[in-house]
């Protein structure tokens, strides 16, 4: 995770900083090496966030940019030879990233949240009931859950849906469009419980009977 985040010549450079720092026994790298040695704990207590989404590994990256520096101006002052190859490695990896795009939001997406936006009121936390796309949500800045891997999502099952109730869910967003994250038994049993409230060109709203 650190090198696909990271960059492997990043986590190569915090490798070796992080070893010659302790060879060394550089005491004033000792905040960065507690910090490191904290970091599986937060594996612990944030579930699965260091597998599911990238940018929860943003608690390491100060430590490993840190002692990538610490390392790489070690290797600078060893050898001229080694300073002009990381120039050139900068050089071609700042033309690499300079060939990045962003696309942009699909259409599906806006239309579904202009329709959220207009239908649920900003108060109200929903479920959208698609698997592992929250871009509607977040466009139309509602707060809920989406279809995903539970406990951290709602599960695709009709039952883990129908035990949200309890806990605060005031509606239920189902698609027209784009493929639902419950489908089959699931979803029938999972409208059984619901009432409609509202129906849009690219969304149903629901409320819990």
């Amino acid at each position: 995770m650190v090198g696909e985040v990271m960059g492997k010549a990043i986590s190569l450079m915090a490798v070796i900083g992080l070893v010659l720092s302790l060879v060394k026994k550089d005491f004033k790298m000792w905040p960065f090496w507690g910090w490191l040695a904290m970091v599986p704990i937060y594996w612990g207590l944030v579930f699965e966030g260091n597998l599911t989404h990238q940018y929860y590994a943003d608690v390491y990256i100060v430590p490993v940019v840190v002692l990538a520096a610490y390392g790489l101006v070690h290797l600078v002052k060893k050898n001229v030879y080694i300073t002009v190859f990381i120039i050139i490695l900068i050089i071609i990896n700042g033309w690499r990233t300079s060939q990045y795009y962003f696309n942009d939001y699909d259409k599906q997406n806006i239309d579904i949240a202009n329709e959220i936006e207009k239908m649920v009121p900003e108060n109200k936390k929903i479920i959208y009931l698609y698997r592992a796309n929250s871009v509607p949500l977040s466009l139309a800045h509602r707060q809920g859950w989406i279809v995903g891997e539970w406990p951290t999502d709602v599960g695709s099952h009709a039952w883990s849906v129908v035990q949200m109730k309890p806990l605060g869910v005031d509606l239920v967003v189902l698609p027209k469009v784009g493929y639902p994250g419950l489908v089959g038994e699931d979803l029938r049993v999972v409208l059984q419980n619901l009432e409609i409230v509202v129906e849009g060109k690219y969304i149903k709203v629901y409320r819990f009977k």
